[in-house]
């Protein structure tokens, strides 16, 4: 299963269109792996670099720029 979610993002000319930001794909297997009470968009990152096949999580540069781990 995936979910995606677009936006509006500006480049760097000024120019506006609508962009993929977050695509989330989940595996049958990586639902029942996922503690779900814990998953939240703060640590989508986390997710997105855990390697893991069954829980993939891509996020556009420009949110990435902005995403900050403390």
């Amino acid at each position: 299963m995936s979910l995606a979610r677009f936006g509006d993002l500006t480049d760097l000319y000024g120019q506006t269109k609508e962009t993929l930001g977050s695509r989330i794909t989940i595996t049958r297997a990586g639902s029942r792996k996922l503690k779900w009470a814990s998953t939240n968009a703060e640590n989508l990152l986390l997710i997105s670099q855990s390697g893991d096949t069954d829980v993939q999580v891509d996020l556009h540069p420009a949110i990435l720029q902005n995403i900050s781990l403390e």
